[in-house]
């Protein structure tokens, strides 16, 4: 998955959960002004039915949020488990980098010294 891809969808997770929260204040607020009614038409048994159906689809919103948040988790988890790989394989590279300059100086040094002794 492309970083682009995965940020856009990180923020629309963060989206989906303020909406989600945003939603239940609603609800609740809805719900406490209807039952505050002293004289509401609907009765207690139906302030209750809507009150369920309310945390049913509540709960819906919340389990598909909470599944698209352990998918990408999921997804993150091996976007950094390869950016370790790439990392650590760099870190060889410079590694072997440094160890093969090194012994390229040494050699530019050994033979510095001896063309400097035989031109004595």
């Amino acid at each position: 998955m492309k970083l682009y891809c995965s940020r856009t969808l990180s923020w629309q997770v963060v989206l989906g959960f303020t909406l989600l929260g945003g939603i239940c204040a609603l609800a609740a607020m809805l719900y406490i002004f209807q039952a505050r009614q002293p004289n509401s038409d609907v009765s207690h048994r139906e302030r209750l039915a809507l009150g369920f159906m309310v945390e049913n689809d509540l709960a819906k919103a919340y389990s598909e949020l909470s599944d698209l948040v352990h998918s990408e988790a999921g997804e993150q988890r091996i976007i950094m488990e390869r950016l370790a790989l790439t990392v650590a394989s760099l870190i060889f590279v410079v590694l072997l980098l440094v160890v093969g300059l090194s012994l390229a100086l040494r050699k530019l040094n050994r033979e510095h010294q001896k063309s400097h002794n035989s031109a004595k």
